[in-house]
């Protein structure tokens, strides 16, 4: 009744789909000669392997593998089941698997000799190393490129390099081997990192494409969706079953159908980056439906290992590929915008400020030769002459902020110092200064250095005119990547109400949000006021 039950198979390669039930495969075997043949099912991912060996209707041979027995009980240490069986010349043996998994149940069935084996092996081994040094190489160089742009979309990409060669490493058994053996993580870890590989993908598609721009609407339907492959993934730590791959397959068919509207769209908009992302996804999604349709058994799944291999790095290079050309651009347009402030600085320089310099001479001039006859209006030159001096004053702060020249310049920290000496010293307050030596050496982008100089200047001002102080300190100092400037003043305080009525108070705190500053303000009265500034560095 037992022999009865089996059918033929007519594929080249035993399939059965994907069922956590147990099924049997039956082979008639003849041996030419005598010596030991070595059987491998090449599927790591079944999670039970039962071999019996029959002949003249007596068992001979009883072996049982798979991931959920010990990795050090394997005769044959790889990954895929592999058992050693010992036959005689020119008679016939039924070769009887039982065979148990959570994944896709297919068995192609090598009988190998020893030499051909380990030479197969070892070929298969140079293989994968190359392919997991390729993806440690590419995730190093992102590192580094990531440390010199900052570029959040190298942080996601890292992730999704790391776990898409970590979802290889676990389907093809290497964690299995070398790692955790049959650790009960062993049969949904694939999924796991599948899930992570597909959260940092969407990712990195926001950033790369800069989609919060150029597709706003997408955002919130797209973190709804990565929010689910979350949920999915913590469930998958209590709860496993072979019906989570469809789940997964389902997911990916969706997230598949959104890249492509996603690659629609900018198409249509004329972002020049999608181009490389276009070929980078085609690459990989060509290889996963490759490796589906084999998984479903449409296609033979010879060599499936591989495919996903093959198309995951060439998905690399295009992204390598076109992060290059994001670079390019972007250098391309700080050039122009390097060209364009230089002709802002140049015409403010040039026109502006020497026409203010022409107003306030005349205007001195005016004021000078009408002071005796009518000196009310040599009060109206005085004032222009004044006002003239300021808005100078003002256009040249302007031209050192956007000549790129001054980009890289330490200057920052002198201006302010000589801001405060310039008006403390007109208002005889006494200026005390302690700069930490590693201060000067800190350059800051051109928006943060205008940000800190107009809210040390801001707070200069306000001390000057509304503190009654005569002693003023200036402390700046480092500590753990941090610039923190210090402003403190022996004035006469403010309390809470002052504090919210002060728009100057609230100028101070916008700047410092600007440029993701943290600012504290304490004040008592009758005592004084601090005004503290910390600032993310790297220098």
């Amino acid at each position: 009744q037992f022999m009865g039950s089996f059918k033929a198979i007519s594929n080249v390669i035993p399939y059965f789909g994907y069922s956590d039930k147990p099924v049997w495969l039956l082979m008639r075997t003849l041996s030419r000669t005598s010596g030991e043949w070595l059987l491998e099912v090449k599927n790591c991912r079944v999670t039970d392997v039962d071999l019996f060996v029959v002949t003249n209707d007596q068992i001979i041979t009883t072996q049982k593998l798979g991931k959920h027995l010990p990795y050090h009980l394997s005769p044959i240490k790889e990954a895929n089941p592999t058992f050693k069986i010992a036959m005689l010349a020119n008679q016939e043996y039924l070769v009887f698997l039982k065979i148990k998994g959570t994944q896709d149940l297919k068995f192609p069935i090598h009988f190998w000799q020893d030499s051909a084996y380990y030479q197969y092996v070892s070929v298969r081994k140079i293989i994968w190393g190359v392919y997991f040094g390729f993806i440690f190489l590419i995730a190093l160089y992102n590192f580094f490129l990531w440390v010199v742009l900052r570029d959040n979309s190298l942080i996601y990409y890292i992730i999704y390099v790391l776990n898409l060669g970590a979802m290889q490493a676990a389907l093809y058994g290497f964690f299995y081997q070398y790692i955790w053996s049959n650790a009960w993580i062993n049969d949904q870890i694939h999924l796991i990192f599948f899930n992570l590989s597909t959260f940092s993908i969407i990712y990195f598609s926001i950033e790369f494409l800069n989609l919060r721009t150029n597709i706003p609407r997408l955002i919130i339907p797209v973190k709804i969706f990565s929010a689910l492959i979350i949920l999915f993934t913590i469930s998958l730590f209590f709860h496993y079953n072979w019906f989570s791959n469809i789940i997964a397959f389902t997911l990916t068919l969706l997230l598949l159908l959104l890249q492509i509207w996603v690659v629609y769209v900018c198409f249509r908009l004329k972002i020049r980056i999608i181009r490389f992302y276009a070929l980078a996804m085609v690459s990989i999604v060509l290889a996963t439906i490759i490796v589906v349709i084999k998984n479903l058994n449409f296609i033979p799944s010879t060599n499936q290992e591989f495919d996903l291999m093959i198309g995951s790095m060439l998905e690399i290079v295009l992204f390598s590929l076109a992060f290059g050309d994001k670079l390019r651009q972007s250098q391309m347009e700080q050039q122009r915008q390097q060209r364009i402030r230089n002709e802002i600085s140049a015409n403010l320089h040039d026109d502006l400020a020497a026409s203010l310099s022409s107003l306030t001479m005349y205007s001195e001039l005016s004021r000078q030769r009408t002071n005796k006859q009518s000196p009310e209006i040599a009060d109206r030159f005085e004032n222009i002459s004044q006002k003239s001096r300021d808005i100078l004053r003002l256009v040249r702060e302007v031209v050192w902020e956007i000549n790129p020249s001054n980009d890289q310049s330490e200057e920052w920290l002198e201006r302010i110092i000589g801001f405060a000496r310039d008006v403390f010293d007109s208002k005889q307050i006494d200026l005390q200064i302690d700069i930490e030596a590693k201060v000067y050496q800190i350059i800051l982008p051109v928006i943060e250095r205008r940000e800190v100089y107009l809210i040390c200047k801001e707070t200069i001002n306000n001390i000057a005119r509304h503190a009654a102080a005569t002693e003023v300190k200036l402390l700046a100092k480092t500590s753990d990547k941090m610039l923190i400037i210090s402003i403190i003043d022996n004035g006469k305080g403010f309390g809470e109400e002052a504090y919210f009525k002060g728009n100057g108070l609230t100028n101070l705190e916008t700047r410092a949000e600007k440029i993701k500053a943290k600012l504290l303000i304490k004040s008592i009265i009758g005592t004084g006021t601090e005004v503290q500034m910390s600032l993310n560095i790297t220098y």
